[in-house]
């Protein structure tokens, strides 16, 4: 399963006269069918890819710890 792919959609917004680009404005929209259908994708693909994990809890664990250990 691939992740899924944010569409972009310039918006542009201005402070103090400095203008910069969020192509991400629209996933604010929380009415909006598609920001919710992209967020159920989201989850699909999250849930998809944590399976393997959440079947080993203690195995996840270990392995977080290798990348991240606890410092005393």
């Amino acid at each position: 399963m691939k992740p899924p792919v944010a569409k972009r959609i310039p918006h542009p917004h201005e402070l103090h006269g400095d203008v910069r680009e969020d192509d991400f404005y629209w996933l604010k929209d929380r009415s909006n069918p598609e920001v919710i259908d992209y967020l159920e994708e989201e989850n699909r693909y999250y849930d998809e890819i944590m399976r393997h994990w959440r079947l080993k809890p203690n195995k996840f664990i270990k392995a977080w710890l290798t990348v991240f250990p606890i410092q005393k």
